[in-house]
């Protein structure tokens, strides 16, 4: 291959792999499709963990299907009081209780959420984490600040959540006194807003097969290339 043939070949290599699809966030399984204006109703306090005699945050637990999805987003419908610092972490369990003793991942945390009415607050993925098929895991919320509080809304219908096929809700915790979640054993019956947005685990493409092929055989015309000189 001369000079002028790579030019033309290794240019389009990468358009070849530029145009390899990205994965859309999709919804894993939430309630949030059915929100309606001015539907935040049943209201639940959270405090700080510091407060022993309250409620120091939920866990919404959920099993997966038969497909594997990365984790990009967790939505909550909150309200926080000023100096609040709720989390949203990822933890693993069973369909009856959290396990390990410590989180899978915790989510950033947006600023600037509203200390007068309810908002969609979106707490986003820092880092790649596989939700495994078959796998329970738990979406905690926890307020992690000093001696302040925030609410977390749910519906007076208490609507059920829906999702991709085969993910189900299997249980929700309440934690009290400040408590590890791998020691929250108080069950709840209110379906708070939630969503989960996921993305498909990146496989390999045709596309990317030709581009891998094509710089394997631009790499030995080189080589030739050189031998025969």
């Amino acid at each position: 291959m001369n000079f002028m043939n790579a030019r033309i070949v290794l240019p389009l290599l990468g358009l070849l792999c530029s145009a390899v699809p990205l994965s859309a966030s999709t919804v894993l399984i939430g309630n949030l499709t059915n929100y309606t204006s001015g539907d935040d109703t049943l209201l639940s306090q959270y405090y700080a963990t510091t407060n022993t005699s309250t409620s120091s945050g939920k866990a919404i637990g959920f099993t997966m299907g038969s497909t594997d999805y990365n984790l990009d987003s967790v939505t909550l419908r909150l309200r926080e009081t000023t100096g609040a610092a709720p989390v949203v972490e990822i933890w693993a369990g069973t369909t009856t209780a959290i396990t390990g003793t410590s989180a899978l991942l915790t989510l950033t945390t947006p600023t600037g959420v509203s200390t007068t009415a309810f908002s969609s607050v979106i707490f986003t993925a820092p880092s790649t984490l596989t939700l495994t098929a078959g796998t329970t895991y738990y979406v905690v919320l926890r307020e992690t600040g000093t001696e302040t509080d925030w609410s977390y809304s749910s519906t007076a219908s208490n609507r059920t959540a829906t999702g991709l096929s085969g993910v189900t809700v299997v249980n929700r915790l309440i934690g009290l006194g400040g408590a590890s979640p791998s020691a929250w054993t108080m069950t709840s019956g209110v379906n708070n807003w939630f969503e989960i947005g996921v993305s498909a685990v990146p496989e390999p493409t045709a596309a990317a097969a030709l581009l891998f092929g094509g710089v394997v055989w631009l790499g030995g015309r080189l080589r030739r290339r050189v031998y025969a000189v």
